[in-house]
């Protein structure tokens, strides 16, 4: 069922899933709690949870991005915000990201092309959409 909203400042809810259904692997001693994790996208100014989406464990990319309630089909779930840049700056900051050349990145990396010329690069600045992960077998 979907849960209520959250009251502004609380921590977000933790999504109900089917493991079997949808892959989401919780992990024994998990180190952070989901406020934990709130404050942490706060502090690299990602934008706040909305009542639509929670991130979660995933399966694909160790995190991942959860409606919490069922949405009508064709529906908007989030915007991918982030830096616009080109194409040839994408692929060397890529390549800065992977080897682990900013410090506390950790060598993720989060860019969502838009066209042939544009990235949106969300590794350093951007919203939860950065953790939209995809199934094939839903």
């Amino acid at each position: 069922g979907a849960l209520p909203p959250r009251e502004e400042g609380t921590a977000p809810p933790e999504p109900q899933h089917d493991e079997r259904r949808d892959g989401l692997r919780r992990r024994e001693g998990e180190s952070k709690s989901f406020g934990q994790l709130e404050r942490g996208f706060n502090s690299a100014g990602l934008q706040k949870l909305s009542h639509n989406v929670a991130v979660g464990r995933s399966a694909i990319h160790n995190w991942g991005l959860f409606t919490t309630r069922p949405l009508p089909k064709d529906a908007m779930v989030v915007e991918y915000k982030g830096q616009a840049i080109r194409s040839m700056l994408a692929d060397a900051k890529e390549k800065q990201y992977e080897g682990g050349a900013l410090k506390g990145q950790g060598g993720d990396c989060y860019m969502f092309r838009v066209d042939e010329e544009v990235v949106l690069d969300a590794t350093m600045r951007g919203n939860v959409a950065r953790f939209i992960n995809h199934c094939c077998t839903p």
